[in-house]
């Protein structure tokens, strides 16, 4: 009796595809007719126009293929054959260098059942024909807007949009209203960011805020303003103004050490915390510790003070973590370490810190440790200034760890120094890391003509080179 492949059996089959990314999908639809049906809404289910591809395929001009985008984003000057494309089951847009005319108006308004819409990169301010579009895209979850301006004409519509939203970040350009209206309550908004708000607004962002109890996370990234918001703010963590609260941002400042340490020992759970330019002393780190199991983001990138044994601390501490950002980390602590237990990371930048003289020796263990987040996505590595060395992506120096990458997508080379790459470490790369979309950098083997041939094959299998 012959047994059954099964992932012939269809039901296994339709959940295979949505575990599959990148050139492997493109291998699958050819497997078959049934793996063809099945893959090919997986194909084209996100969406990306770019400077150098702005059009949109000619397969989603038709119902047949356009039923299976589920994301768009515009990452190049927004035009009238945008407008024009029907996208039924539509879920989350994204425009970048959009005016605020008719072209973005109709684009917006084409899509009623949006749950995501990130508008950036703008001229001009947003205007209140917009946010009324806004308001009538009743399934609208999530919105990310900048250059705002909140006055005495749209006021309402702005308070319309925010009662239904779960998620609001926004840049403002102006605020010229004082107060908000007593009955005005924003029971569903969970996530909140605002930047870019005027310092004479910082009574009103309060009162915004405290009219969001159900908030689970917070974020104030408006450099001045902070210097006042800050301080107002941290009473009401610890008096359990937002009881629910797990997850902070904040643009911080020196004086500012007393009034962070006081909003992190306040929250009963943190899961992700952002501090622009704290100054991070061992107080932050032992406030944060009794979190580590619980904690899935920390961004302290640009945090002064905080050290490389901190953040091997984090890495060999943090079950949790999904994304991690860290500055100032020397190679030799992470050779001497704890072993890393952040296997869930998907998003690591780093700061690396070695010493060129023993860089051939102290690499490949940093590679060994690397190898070992395989649900990594997205690896940027940036050089210390002094060194002027990041990683060296050979055989010679431990390439051939990193096979287990598997999963990553971007791959961040910005300033580096690179030695010379050869066509066998390229075809390695194009072999073992099948997802990858996009390498920010410059790839350099030291001869023109290579480079050429080098970034010819990358285009070829679809890696943007930027």
């Amino acid at each position: 009796m012959s047994s059954q492949n099964p992932l012939n059996v269809p039901d296994i089959l339709w959940k295979v595809p949505q575990h599959v990314t990148g050139r492997s999908l493109l291998a699958c639809v050819q497997v078959s007719k049934t793996w063809y049906q099945a893959f090919l809404p997986q194909i084209w289910k996100d969406i990306e126009l770019t400077k150098n591809k702005p059009h949109p395929p000619g397969a989603i001009r038709g119902y047949m293929y356009s039923r299976f985008v589920k994301t768009l984003r515009i990452r190049c000057a927004l035009k009238r054959e945008h407008s024009n494309l029907i996208l039924p089951n539509l879920a989350s847009l994204t425009v970048e260098n959009a005016n605020w005319d008719e072209t973005l108006f109709k684009l917006v308004g084409n899509y009623p059942l949006l749950i995501h819409l990130d508008v950036r990169r703008y001229i001009g301010a947003c205007s209140t024909r917009f946010l009324g579009i806004l308001v009538g895209l009743h399934s609208l979850r999530d919105v990310k807007l900048m250059g705002l301006e909140v006055n005495d004409i749209n006021a309402n519509t702005f308070w319309q949009l925010c009662a239904q939203l779960e998620r609001l970040d926004v840049s403002f350009q102006r605020i010229s209203i004082q107060d908000i209206h007593p009955a005005m309550q924003f029971p569903r908004m969970r996530e909140l960011r605002a930047s870019d708000f005027p310092v004479g607004n910082v009574p009103w962002i309060l009162e915004f805020m405290q009219r969001c109890p159900g908030l689970r996370s917070l974020g104030s990234l408006a450099q001045d303003a902070n210097q006042l918001l800050i301080p107002r703010v941290t009473p009401l963590v610890c008096t359990r103004t937002w009881p629910h609260l797990q997850s902070i941002a904040l643009w911080t400042f020196s004086r500012d050490e007393d009034d962070v340490a006081s909003i992190l020992a306040g929250m009963e759970r943190i899961i992700a915390f952002e501090a622009l330019l704290l100054v991070f002393t061992s107080r932050m780190i032992n406030l944060l510790r009794p979190h580590f199991g619980n904690l899935q983001t920390l961004d302290l990138f640009t945090a002064p003070g905080f050290t490389s044994a901190m953040a091997q601390e984090v890495m060999s501490s943090c079950p949790s973590l999904t994304t991690f950002k860290g500055c100032n980390i020397r190679a030799i602590d992470i050779i001497r370490g704890e072993p890393w237990v952040c296997l869930k990371l998907k998003v690591l930048e780093l700061r690396l810190r070695t010493n060129p003289l023993t860089l051939g020796q102290s690499q490949p263990l940093v590679f060994e440790q690397l190898s070992k987040l395989t649900l990594l996505q997205e690896l940027y590595v940036v050089a210390w200034k002094t060194d002027g060395i990041m990683l060296d992506l050979r055989f010679e120096c431990g390439l051939g760890r990193l096979s287990t990458l598997r999963s990553l997508r971007f791959l961040d080379l910005t300033h580096a120094t690179m030695h010379p790459m050869q066509h066998v470490e390229m075809e390695w790369i194009l072999d073992h890391w099948k997802n990858l979309e996009r390498v920010l950098g410059r790839l350099d083997t030291q001869n023109q003509a290579q480079d050429m041939v080098l970034k010819t094959r990358l285009k070829h299998q679809g890696i943007a080179v930027l």
